[in-house]
């Protein structure tokens, strides 16, 4: 069923936000990315009204809009949710059974058992907020998630949420867990969704978590698009492209060299076995330079591709993006520019969005 249409309003928040952060005296102050950067370390800043220090950091991210109109229970249907999943049919009836089988035979740990550890993992509400919360989710699955090399697939949703049955307010992830959330605790709170502050993804807008049954319809494309690119001055690169090339050359031609596989080299290099003429030292100083001019050359492509995105979210990108890294620097970079158009490019992402057939979701659990 591909005939359905539905008119949505869009909320549009960008990528070069600020952050919201709450003082122990209620007042909430506001900080660019850049400072959250900057002084990570430390993660300390002034309260804007009281004068106190505030030791930020998503412990105590405040919502960014307090009038969000997200925040009003008969307009939630009303609104385009998005989701970002490596599941090409999301959300599907056989996930249940399609997990189970993927753990099957999957030598590791689970807690009490493995028919609990499914069944609590396939159990869980779903997950919808702004595209922008989407896209920076898909970020960390990439990074942390091990699905660095997944396809990845961006949902535009339709819900059909009973606006009776929803929490006042909103849950703040900062002392209630939301990623966590059942349907066996929507059913004990007779809640048709739970609306949360989401402190991990684009932080401080509201998400919600609901049931697969509150889906309506969903619109899908693969991402990233083959045909979009974050636009870029090739001049601007030349000189890191070339000296990365340089010494991926460089760091290849020492491993053949060596003869070596990576263990004995760095047990040489730690002084755990002979290295006799400094063979594994060297080697060593080239793999710094080769991960040290990867680097110069990510930030470099983000400086050209990602001008309006903010330094925290361009930080988590680079490092997602990493785990797409191989030593062909050219098709790198291709896929850098692909995947920087999901934040340069929202807009075009969007509309080719918007013109992919519905498909209507048959109401489950």
């Amino acid at each position: 069923m591909n005939g359905s249409s539905y008119d949505l309003a869009e909320r549009e928040d960008g990528f070069q936000y600020d952050l919201h952060m709450k003082c122990d005296c209620g007042a909430v102050s506001s900080l660019t990315q850049s400072a959250y950067v900057e002084g990570e370390s430390r993660a300390r800043m002034p309260c804007a009204t009281c004068g106190e220090e505030i030791h930020y950091g998503p412990a105590v991210a405040a919502i960014r809009d307090e009038d969000d109109a997200a925040l009003g229970s008969s307009d939630l249907n009303s609104f385009a949710w998005y989701h970002t999943s490596t599941q090409p049919d999301w959300p599907s009836q056989k996930y249940a059974e399609q997990f189970a089988e993927d753990v099957r035979w999957t030598d590791r740990p689970f807690g009490p058992t493995r028919e609990s550890f499914i069944a609590s993992q396939t159990s869980k509400a779903l997950h919808v907020g702004t595209y922008e919360a989407a896209i920076e989710n898909m970020l960390r699955r990439m990074d942390d998630q091990d699905d660095g090399a997944s396809q990845f697939y961006l949902y535009r949703v339709a819900l059909r949420l009973d606006s009776n049955l929803l929490n006042p307010g909103f849950r703040d992830e900062n002392h209630e867990v939301a990623s966590d959330i059942s349907v066996h605790e929507l059913d004990e709170g007779d809640l048709s969704a739970v609306r949360y502050l989401n402190v991990r993804e684009a932080v401080g807008t509201l998400s919600l978590a609901i049931r697969p049954r509150s889906v309506a319809a969903v619109q899908r494309i693969a991402i990233p698009l083959p045909d979009l690119s974050a636009d870029i001055d090739a001049s601007a690169i030349a000189a890191a492209l070339e000296e990365t090339k340089t010494v991926v050359l460089e760091r290849a031609d020492s491993v053949a060299r060596l003869g070596l596989n990576l263990r004995e080299v760095n047990a040489m290099a730690l002084g755990l076995r002979s290295d006799r003429g400094g063979v594994a030292k060297k080697h060593k100083a080239i793999e710094r330079r080769y991960y040290a001019q990867w680097r110069e050359l990510e930030e470099a492509l983000a400086d050209r591709c990602l001008p309006n995105v903010g330094a925290l979210v361009r930080r988590n990108f680079i490092d997602a993006i990493m785990q797409r890294r191989t030593d062909d620097v050219d098709a790198f970079v291709t896929q850098y520019r692909s995947y920087a158009a999901l934040l340069a490019h929202s807009d075009l992402v969007r509309a080719r969005l918007v013109t992919t057939p519905w498909r209507v979701v048959t109401s489950g659990a």
